[in-house]
């Protein structure tokens, strides 16, 4: 069924890093405009959808993930690449995944080191991790966390700080919740100072104007996060070592398709394929 999103967007709002309203068109998807601030550079979609579209695209979300099996398997794989990013830095202690989904990130953690904590706003999930895995999710909003202060050694978005309407508000959250020289970990990121974020723009296989509002660099990310006192510690950027490299293929996808631009034939590029650069792992840490 064809959704017109054009009735749920919310209001244009001014960039959420430097309050500016200077813009410039980055791309644009039917309904969405994606926007480029002229001042920081931070890249979103403006407007996004309110709550109500927000709640469409979400809804069987978390039972849709579960059933996808084929992709069950190469996720598995990158939980332990982005776990074992983490534990070279600190291997124990309290640890926050907030948009956890059913808590298949977390369950990768030994649970004899680690005190696992995951935020989600989909109920679905808490049941479904208490039964699965043993781990308790509470249900509810980033920007509101009912949890006590400094109570994390680390709090981590996997695949979810993309996904946030508010994220400057979700850092002040996290800022408080996360103890004094505890890390914030961004991980499973779409880049979008990649190479194929920029030359496929709105046919990124990252791009999703109705899911991913903020796209994101590890610049834009330190002019998010160091006002609240966050230095960053370490940055990777995952692809030969995951299960989505084709090397000869992508190279071969993304040549092809640069030629097809390159002489205006842009409506014959589809999707973009995994390739270098695409997902980022970020880890600040609270000094």
């Amino acid at each position: 069924m064809h959704i017109d999103y054009s009735e749920y967007l919310d209001q244009k709002r001014p960039c959420v890093i430097c309050k500016n309203d200077h813009f410039e068109q980055w791309c644009r998807d039917g309904e969405f405009e994606v926007l480029k601030c002229l001042e920081c550079e931070l890249i979103f979609v403006n407007p996004c959808l309110n709550q109500k579209g927000l709640d469409i695209v979400y809804q069987g979300h978390h039972n849709k993930r579960v059933s996808d099996k084929d992709e069950w398997v190469k996720r598995k794989s990158m939980y332990k690449i982005d776990r074992d990013f983490l534990i070279e830095i600190i291997d124990e202690g309290s640890i926050l995944d907030v948009g956890c989904g059913g808590g298949f990130f977390l369950n990768k953690f030994d649970p004899q080191r680690w005190q696992r904590t995951g935020l989600e706003i989909d109920p679905d999930t808490a049941p479904f991790a208490m039964d699965n895995f043993g781990i308790k999710v509470n249900v509810g909003t980033s920007e509101a966390m009912s949890f006590k202060d400094a109570q994390f050694d680390v709090v981590c978005f996997r695949g979810s700080f993309e996904h946030l309407v508010n994220p400057q508000i979700t850092i002040q959250e996290v800022n408080r919740v996360l103890k004094q020289g505890g890390y914030l970990y961004l991980c499973a990121l779409p880049n979008v100072d990649s190479y194929c974020a920029n030359l496929y723009r709105e046919k990124w296989n990252q791009f999703d104007a109705k899911e991913h509002i903020f796209m994101f660099s590890v610049p834009t990310l330190q002019k998010l996060v160091l006002p609240l006192g966050f230095k960053k510690v370490s940055s990777a950027f995952f692809y030969l070592e995951t299960p989505y490299a084709d090397v000869e293929k992508d190279i071969s996808r993304v040549a092809q398709d640069q030629e097809l631009i390159n002489k205006g034939l842009r409506n014959e590029v589809v999707l973009s394929p995994p390739f270098w650069g695409n997902m980022m792992n970020v880890l600040f840490r609270k000094v």
